[in-house]
């Protein structure tokens, strides 16, 4: 059995293949289905495959796929949102938009849950304190500020980097 680093190189190989052809949906699709009759259960070439589709309108195949995906890993966010546009595309709202909801609630919640995780492995309470708030402040810049998200990430970053003095593990 391949190691799964070499199955998601192998996957990186088609991704990569699709933005060298010009992002061609039907390239990608050709090639996305040698590579799943080889890995008919990587749900992230399944999403994929239902992205490519839903780039040339087949909502109700790219449904199926995403449908597929989830049960093969109904934990992973990663399609959730390509599921409730295409749900808006076959005209089932309350659907989608419950959807959308849903996978929101979700992002948020697994960020805010890694991020008190993360702090709370750091032996300091008042450096806990200090990282969460300028983390959520960063976070907060983010979505304000949608034409400088990557400078406000990459201050964070910085800020990070220049108070690892002050950060130790708990153990």
């Amino acid at each position: 059995m391949k190691k799964i680093h070499e199955i998601s190189k192998q996957f990186q190989e088609v991704y990569d293949y699709y933005f060298e052809n010009n992002g061609s949906p039907e390239s990608a699709i050709e090639r996305v289905n040698i590579f799943l009759k080889k890995y008919p259960y990587y749900s992230e070439a399944i999403i994929f495959k239902a992205r490519m589709l839903i780039a040339i309108e087949k909502h109700k195949e790219a449904l199926k796929l995403l449908k597929t995906a989830e049960l093969i890993d109904r934990w992973r966010l990663d399609g959730k949102f390509d599921k409730a546009e295409v749900l808006l595309e076959l005209n089932k709202k309350e659907e989608s938009l419950e959807l959308a909801a849903d996978t929101i609630n979700s992002y948020l919640k697994e960020l805010q849950s890694g991020i008190e995780s993360y702090v709370l492995s750091m032996d300091n309470q008042a450096i806990q304190k200090e990282l969460e708030e300028v983390i959520f402040q960063h976070i907060s810049l983010f979505f304000a500020k949608a034409d400088d998200q990557e400078a406000t990430m990459q201050n964070l970053k910085e800020y990070l980097l220049n108070n690892k003095g002050k950060i130790n593990p708990t153990v």
